[in-house]
């Protein structure tokens, strides 16, 4: 511990030579940091994307970071990244020892930094979110503080003495990252991802920060929010937005030239007999979908 507060204003001071930084929502972490559990998520776009958080934070009391087991083969790296709070976790075997042990320092008001994508995204855009950073979320009763890096270069990759924002989002409650159903767990880690998702790529629109694509997403739920919360235009099935348009929140567009194009699959077993029955839906639907397209 004693290294860390050595390390810690050398890192900061060598940094601020190296880039030029800009925090902004800071007031959203402080927010956090009164001795309750709670945890940072933050995309991943470079390897010292940790230490660039780490250092903007700047907690007297270390965060705890897991970190893949393959860093720390190089004696000098593992000894600065356990130095900094890093913790080795084995990705491919599902080490729930290090998650217990992670959990349990959050219960007892350690913050946690994790990067939910679970690798490096180096286009900027973020990539499929993980479960891990909910699960010890979930189980330490802890808030997320969503987090967002920018890099601020032509590529939106890391260079030397480019501008670097670190973006902190309000905190999501801890009653919000609960499973109160085992039998509903997939569904409500997937409104967790979902909502995660969502705040971290509002972080961008709210700051008027520009990288491209702006917004990437196939979920509904998140393109509904988006619309109800701006002047938007999107294409919905009117099934999804039923509601929206009954009760005068939402209103239909006429357009003309406007051609959609969708993709249908018809998939069964090779190997099996086809039944007279399996064989007539199968003419229908091809007859069908060839009239559509």
């Amino acid at each position: 511990m004693l290294l860390y507060w050595i390390l810690l204003p050398i890192v900061w001071v060598l940094a601020h030579i190296l880039w030029r930084f800009e925090v902004i929502g800071r007031d959203h972490l402080k927010s956090v940091q009164d001795g309750r559990p709670y945890v940072i998520a933050a995309n991943h776009i470079a390897n010292l994307d940790p230490v660039f958080i780490l250092i903007e934070v700047f907690s007297w009391r270390r965060l705890y970071i897991p970190a893949k087991e393959e860093l720390f083969k190089n004696p000098l790296a593992g000894w600065f990244l356990h130095c900094m709070g890093a913790v080795s976790i084995d990705r491919g075997k599902g080490d729930t020892v290090t998650l217990e042990r992670l959990t349990e320092s959050c219960k007892n008001g350690t913050g946690v930094l994790i990067f939910p994508e679970g690798t490096r995204t180096k286009t900027g855009k973020l990539g499929v979110l993980k479960s891990g950073a909910f699960v010890i979320a979930g189980a330490a009763g802890a808030d997320m503080v969503p987090c967002r890096i920018i890099y601020g270069s032509k590529d939106g990759k890391m260079h030397l003495f480019c501008k670097i924002r670190i973006v902190f989002g309000e905190p999501i409650p801890a009653a919000e990252l609960q499973v109160t159903d085992a039998s509903h767990k997939i569904a409500a880690l997937r409104r967790m991802k979902n909502r995660l998702r969502d705040d971290l790529e509002q972080l961008l629109a709210e700051k008027k920060l520009k990288i491209h694509p702006f917004l990437e997403t196939g979920n509904t739920d998140i393109l509904v929010r988006i619309l109800l919360h701006g002047n938007c235009l999107s294409f919905l099935p009117q099934y999804v937005v039923r509601p929206y348009l009954l009760s005068g929140k939402m209103q239909t567009v006429d357009v003309e030239d406007c051609r959609i194009q969708m993709w249908s699959q018809l998939v069964y077993h090779k190997n099996k007999w086809v039944t007279p029955q399996m064989n007539c839906f199968i003419t229908l639907m091809k007859e069908k979908m060839s009239k559509v397209i």
